[in-house]
């Protein structure tokens, strides 16, 4: 489908640069056009990474809470190209996940609570929002 979000967020660029070159502005116009330009720079990167991440979080996710023991739906329903389909699935699966950390026992066990640890720590650093 056209425009895609990517060219939807350049075409916004392109019409700050075409605001910046032809107007007489203030200093403080102009920095404000330069940190939106930079904004939606910074979105853009973000954007084409997200789909991505949610398609490889959601497996990951899926895996711990299988290996839980709870019943987890495969996603196949829904399209894979669909961010906020994807989106929508990753909250439910953390919060199925958070679930699952309530009740786990306390203290180090080395098994599921580890593995656990590892995602969350990986997933802050993977996460492109």
């Amino acid at each position: 489908m056209h425009p895609t979000i990517d060219e939807q967020l350049s075409g916004a660029k392109r019409l700050l640069d075409l605001a910046e070159d032809e107007s007489q502005l203030s200093a403080t116009s102009a920095e404000a056009l330069t940190n939106a330009r930079r904004l939606l720079t910074q979105v853009q990167r973000s954007w084409s990474a997200l789909l991505p991440f949610y398609l490889a979080d959601n497996a990951r996710l899926a895996t711990l809470l299988k290996e839980s023991g709870r019943a987890v739906e495969d996603g196949s329903q829904l399209r894979a190209d669909d961010v906020v389909a994807q989106a929508r699935r990753n909250a439910a699966l953390r919060q199925e996940l958070a679930d699952v950390i309530s009740g786990l026992p306390t203290g180090p066990d080395g098994g599921l609570r580890a593995r656990i640890a590892e995602y969350l720590t990986a997933r802050v650093d993977a996460d492109p929002s």
